[in-house]
């Protein structure tokens, strides 16, 4: 895993992150915020509007969809819509909402900041929709309108975000009749619906951004509401939280497992046995990715054993980083060591663990 640079990534999340979760910001605001430069993450892609292929249509109506069926292409039927309503989707904005999401070379969609922000442009004009027989016309309508994996992916991610979009809902209808919630765990259930409804790769790209700002921002308030520090005491950690914020240890929840308390003493003993800075990049890169495949678990046994697992590992790791090889043989023979020691899926999952925009 090569190092990423983090520092870009946060500008443009950070009007989705304050206007998507205001219930978790508190009126006292910290100090200046982060500063980060502009940035075009995907402007060197395709994107879904050069791929699509308006379908034929029919009828007066046949640019929009109500609960009584769809009007517009042949293919997807043609029922009588004389019902439609105000509940009608217009499909023309749909299908303009989703424009912007990239696609890379082999036609498969690339889930960023931006395509979160079209998802939810997408489903603004229906935000009342309950109906999974409209969401399945939806999807119908997607596919017809781009080909192949890139039209199957751009539906699934419709009907995937749709039933997260339910989950959220009624998961917040709890939360309202909750006396003094607790907002660390509510983002971390949160998380938990993404992870569940998008699949852990996909909740990682498109909010792992988002929630790493979250958290980061929740760790500022207690800083903040601590009485017992010094303000020199509170200088030093903000400046930590900071540095974690730019290192992307807010990236992953690590709720479960001590590896990401421990990577600051283990950065500071590769720093003391001479390893390269490019090495020490790839080793917390490394770590920060382990964790992240760690969402795959589903169950507390699975959990356990992963735990287990990377003891192991991370003990075989610490071995040959006390050898004599050079860095270059260091990192191949860890290489091989990941291979034994967990799946290909968590391979993927930690390779994967930064969202496409954070990636150098």
């Amino acid at each position: 895993m090569a190092r990423k640079k983090y520092a870009p990534w946060l500008a443009a999340i950070a009007v989705s992150v304050f206007a998507g979760m205001a219930w978790m910001l508190w009126p006292a605001a910290e100090t200046e915020p982060p500063q980060w430069p502009d940035h075009e993450p995907t402007s060197s892609y395709s994107t879904l509007g050069r791929h699509w292929q308006q379908p034929v249509q029919t009828g007066s109506n046949a640019n929009t969809l109500s609960a009584t069926g769809v009007a517009p292409p042949n293919d997807l039927g043609n029922e009588d819509n004389a019902g439609a309503s105000a509940a009608s989707i217009d499909l023309d904005q749909l299908q303009h909402a989703l424009a912007h999401i990239a696609v890379d070379e082999q036609g498969r969609l690339i889930f960023d900041e931006v395509a979160l922000a079209s998802l939810r442009r997408a489903f603004e004009q229906f935000s009342e929709l309950s109906d999974p027989a409209m969401v399945t016309q939806l999807k119908r309508y997607v596919e017809a309108g781009l080909a192949g994996e890139t039209g199957a992916q751009a539906a699934a991610m419709v009907g995937d975000y749709f039933r997260y979009r339910e989950a959220k809902a009624s998961a917040e209808a709890l939360w309202e009749h909750q006396e003094n919630p607790d907002p660390r765990q509510r983002l971390e259930q949160l998380a938990e619906l993404r992870r569940q409804h998008l699949g852990p790769a996909v909740a990682n790209q498109l909010y792992g951004g988002e929630q790493a700002h979250q958290r980061y921002l929740l760790a500022l308030a207690e800083l903040r509401r601590n009485p017992d520090l010094a303000e020199t005491e509170r200088q030093q950690l903000r400046a930590q939280l900071r540095s974690d914020l730019r290192d992307g240890k807010f990236l992953v929840d690590d709720r479960g497992t001590d590896a990401i308390r421990q990577l600051a003493n283990d950065s500071q003993h590769w720093q003391e046995q001479g390893l390269t800075e490019d090495t020490r990049h790839y080793l917390q890169d490394q770590t920060l990715g382990l964790v992240s495949a760690r969402s795959l678990a589903t169950s507390q046994q699975q959990k356990n054993h992963w735990q287990q697992r990377y003891d192991q590992f991370s003990e075989r790791r610490d071995t040959i980083l006390r050898s004599g090889l050079t860095d270059p043989e260091k990192v191949r023979q860890i290489d091989q060591l990941l291979g034994n020691h967990f799946s290909g899926d968590e391979l993927e999952a930690a390779r994967t663990y930064l969202p496409p925009h954070m990636r150098q």
